[in-house]
């Protein structure tokens, strides 16, 4: 049972397509796997700008209350009569 020349490149071709298939399904599932991170990515960036938008939004709400707060604070102490 001798292996003729043309069953080794018979043999050699299919060795070489598989391989050259199985390095496109390898690159494929590679750049499938970076875009899904890439979404991921942008979904948990748009998730983080919502969150410091709505802290800056509360921050905001919380000052002018502690602002308002003070004013009146100021506005009592200027009306006790200082001889006491």
């Amino acid at each position: 049972m001798e292996i003729g020349s043309e069953q080794i490149v018979e043999l050699l071709f299919s060795v070489l397509g598989a391989a050259i298939l199985g390095l496109v399904g390898f690159v494929w599932k590679i750049s499938h796997r970076v875009s899904a991170t890439e979404k991921s990515l942008e979904a948990a960036r748009e998730i983080q700008r919502k969150n410091e938008a709505e802290i800056r939004r509360d921050l905001d709400y919380l000052f002018s209350k502690v602002e308002k707060q003070s004013d009146k604070m100021m506005s009592i102490a200027r009306d006790i009569p200082k001889g006491r």
